[in-house]
């Protein structure tokens, strides 16, 4: 869905996650990876089965409005991870 909304699909760069190879969401993810909107788990991981939490959701969308509005909401993130901690998706 990020990926749609700000255009971020690019089919030609190599995979950044080890477990979404030739998944449907492969492009899109790479794509996000890219801009910075998601990063994900330890190892080289995305875990595409698992639940985002709260948190993570909400990381996903100030790093989006970040991108997509050039805003610099890096302040705002960086006090939300600290404060709540996450996985880094």
């Amino acid at each position: 869905m990020f990926s749609k909304v700000i255009n971020t699909t690019s089919p030609s760069n190599p995979t950044k996650f080890n477990d979404v190879l030739g998944r449907w969401a492969e492009d899109a993810l790479n794509g996000l990876s890219d801009s910075d909107i998601v990063k994900g788990r330890v190892k080289g991981s995305f875990k595409p089965n698992a639940r985002a939490t709260r948190s993570e959701s909400l990381l996903m969308i100030l790093r989006m409005l970040n991108v997509s509005l050039g805003l610099l909401l890096d302040i705002v993130v960086s006090y939300y991870m600290n404060k709540v901690g996450t996985d880094n998706t």
